[in-house]
């Protein structure tokens, strides 16, 4: 584990599993989206590997709580 010139870890190099398959998002008035969570050190990243589909980038800064 590397640490900084002031001895401060990245997030990035907490993270044990950096991905998750199977996650389903439910939005309101649109379709749900099943695809792969992947956490990076400064977004959670949404995609359905799918063609012509959006993926969800959402800053960690923009997340108010998690639940499992």
């Amino acid at each position: 584990v590397s640490c900084t010139s002031q001895n401060i870890m990245e997030f990035a190099e907490l993270i044990k599993t950096p991905r998750v398959d199977g996650v389903v998002l439910h939005r309101p008035f649109m379709p749900t989206v099943e695809g792969t969570l992947c956490l990076t050190g400064h977004h959670l990243i949404l995609s359905s590997r799918q063609d012509n589909t959006e993926e969800l980038w959402l800053l960690h800064a923009n997340i108010d709580s998690i639940e499992k």
